[in-house]
C-alpha cells in the first residue's frame, strides 16, 4: 500500500524495507521498493562487518544478487565507519582499524549496497574523509550497469592444531558498464596474505591494465595472473581494463 501511494505522489521518494526483508518476497520488494534489508545492524567491530558482508554471504546475501540492480538494491545497512555517536551530542572514535574500515567500504561499494553514512562528520579525520570521498570507489558503487559483484574465488586454510584460520580470503568481481572489472581482494585472516587471481576466470586474457583504486595509482601491466599483498582484516580494490 505504501509503495503504491508513493508511486502516485508528485515527488520522488526512496522506499526502504527494513529490517525484515525476506527472499520469498523479493519480487514484491523489487516492484514496490528501492532498497531492502534483512540482516542485523552493522556495528563498528570486525566480527559484525565480517558477519554482514561475508558470513551472511554464505547463505543469505548471495541469494539476493539476482534481484539486486537498477531500481532495487539489497542493503547491507548503514556504514559503521567514522566517529560513532554514543549519545545525540557526543561521539567517539571508530573501533575498526584503518584496514578494517577499508575492507568494509570496499565490500559495500562492490556488493553494491546503498552507501549511507551515520557518523559525526565534524569529528571525522583526514583518513575517514578520504575513505568517504574517494570518487573512484564511489563510481564503482554507482556504476550505471548496476551489476552485483559475485564471489570469484575463496581460500580457507586452518591447520588442525590452530584455533583460527591462517588463510581466509575472498575475491569479488564486479562487471562495469565500460567493459572493465572491479576486483575486491579481501583478507579476513589475522596475518598478511598474498592473494592471486587468474583473470581468465573473468573471460579476459592478454596484457591488461590494473589500477589500485584506493591509492588512485596505475599498476604495472599484468598478464593473466594478478597478485597483491593484502593486510590482515584488509582489502585491495583494483580496476582491470583490457
Amino acid at each position: 500500500r505504501m509503495g503504491r501511494l508513493l508511486k502516485e505522489s508528485s515527488r520522488d521518494f526512496i522506499m526502504s524495507i527494513c529490517l525484515e526483508a525476506r527472499i520469498e518476497n523479493a519480487v514484491a520488494y523489487k516492484r514496490w521498493a528501492h532498497m531492502w534489508r534483512g540482516i542485523p545492524d552493522t556495528r563498528d567491530n570486525w566480527p559484525s562487518v565480517v558477519k554482514n558482508a561475508f558470513l551472511s554471504d554464505d547463505w543469505f546475501n548471495e541469494d539476493w544478487r539476482p534481484y539486486s540492480g537498477p531500481g532495487g538494491w539489497h542493503d547491507l545497512d548503514m556504514l559503521a565507519l567514522g566517529p560513532q555517536y554514543e549519545t545525540k551530542d557526543k561521539s567517539r572514535p571508530n573501533r575498526l582499524t584503518k584496514s578494517e574500515q577499508v575492507a568494509c567500504m570496499t565490500a559495500w561499494a562492490l556488493y553494491p549496497s546503498p552507501i549511507l553514512l551515520s557518523c559525526d562528520l565534524e569529528a571525522a579525520d583526514d583518513f575517514e574523509m578520504s575513505l568517504f570521498g574517494n570518487e573512484e570507489v564511489i563510481a564503482i558503487n554507482q556504476d550505471r550497469l548496476g551489476r552485483p559483484a559475485y564471489r570469484l574465488k575463496e581460500e580457507r586454510f586452518q591447520p588442525v592444531s590452530s584455533g583460527r584460520p591462517v588463510r581466509n580470503s575472498r575475491v569479488w568481481a564486479k562487471e562495469l558498464a565500460d567493459g572493465s572489472f572491479a576486483l575486491g581482494l579481501f583478507n579476513l585472516s589475522d596475518r598478511t596474505s598474498e592473494i592471486s587471481v587468474d583473470l581468465r576466470e573473468l573471460g579476459i586474457d592478454g596484457s591488461l591494465r590494473a589500477r589500485n583504486v584506493w591509492e588512485k595509482r596505475d599498476l604495472e601491466r599484468t598478464g593473466h595472473v594478478f597478485s597483491l599483498q593484502v593486510e590482515p582484516h584488509g582489502a585491495q580494490l583494483v580496476k582491470i581494463t583490457v
